[in-house]
């Protein structure tokens, strides 16, 4: 491996080197909304700068999707020059704290899972670290596992870049999540009985420690 394609694998699969844990140290049921911070508090001011999409769509719960995000999703691929699909990150609170379109012109491996769960991990890391936004954070952004990952196209199967979105959300989340996958419309390519089929055949950590059920919006809401 040489020093730039190490490089650029760190670039895709960030990994801290240093730094606090970001383990939970609040118990998730004493997890605040960030949004009920004042505007002035230094940490939303922060988490306003490195997520500039954070709030601009708000949900009942992270496993109701609307019409809106959906919408919001669609924009962004038409936004981004090449883009197929979209996926966003919503908090337990319902909140929209990140969303990433697949950008093939600047980062041709990074899917929009991928660029979505990085730009979770790496900022929340950040503002983790930093001394005037550790309390916030601390207090307000929980790991993946306490929310949703919501695609507006369900990956393709049978593409390799699928199996790698499949192993990162797996890695993501790290444990079971009922509702934590979910789409608005089947795969671009494929069907979604063939996803499911593709996720059949993965390791037992993925069928069963973190039993990967990517969702149709509206079946998961139909049923809590």
């Amino acid at each position: 491996m040489t020093p730039q394609t190490a490089k650029d694998c760190e670039e895709v699969f960030f990994s801290p080197r240093k730094g606090r844990s970001v383990d939970n140290a609040v118990p998730i049921g004493e997890l605040l909304d960030p949004f009920s911070l004042p505007p002035s508090d230094p940490f939303r001011i922060a988490m306003q700068q490195v997520w500039p999409e954070a709030g601009a769509v708000r949900l009942s719960s992270p496993y109701r999707p609307s019409r809106e995000l959906k919408a919001y999703l669609a924009a962004l691929v038409r936004s981004t020059p090449g883009a197929r699909n979209a996926v966003a990150f919503i908090d337990r609170f319902g909140n929209l704290l990140t969303a990433r379109a697949d950008n093939p012109r600047r980062m041709p491996f990074g899917t929009a899972f991928m660029n979505t769960t990085q730009s979770y991990a790496r900022r929340r890391y950040e503002l983790f670290n930093d001394p005037r936004t550790h309390q916030g954070a601390k207090a307000t952004l929980a790991s993946p596992e306490h929310g949703a990952f919501i695609w507006l196209y369900a990956p393709d199967p049978d593409i390799a870049s699928t199996l790698k979105d499949l192993g990162a959300f797996g890695s993501s989340m790290g444990e079971q999540t009922p509702g934590g996958f979910q789409f608005y419309e089947s795969p671009l390519r494929g069907s979604y009985p063939d996803l499911l089929e593709q996720v059949a055949f993965l390791p037992p950590y993925y069928t069963q420690l973190v039993d990967i059920s990517p969702l149709p919006v509206g079946v998961f809401a139909s049923v809590i």
